[in-house]
């Protein structure tokens, strides 16, 4: 069952995301996820090869890779910009004619 009891949520997956948040050191990370080392660094090593996480050789720390940048990129494209910028722009409009 999953750690927040939704019977629908994989640990695994919200794991992963939580480490996006928490990145740093294989330990930083499983202590605080809360589980052991070795899950700590399965997850690390998935992220790392999917190209989300990198790891530096000479420190042994994790830090995100630019591939999170298309992320936001894709989650700005989805929010329609102009449909929120546009009162904004409006009102600039009406204030400096």
């Amino acid at each position: 069952m999953a750690e927040n009891g939704d019977k629908y949520t994989i640990n695994a997956v919200g794991r992963s995301f939580r480490i996006l948040d928490y990145i740093g050191s294989l330990q930083d990370v499983s202590a605080e996820l809360g589980c052991n080392s070795n899950m700590a660094f399965r997850l690390l090593r998935s992220l790392e090869d999917t190209g989300y996480v990198q790891k530096d050789s000479r420190t042994g720390l994790y830090s995100l890779s630019l591939k999170v940048l298309k992320l936001s990129r894709k989650a700005l494209q989805s929010l329609e910009i102009r449909k929120y910028a546009m009162p904004c722009l409006e009102l600039l409009w009406a204030q400096f004619p």
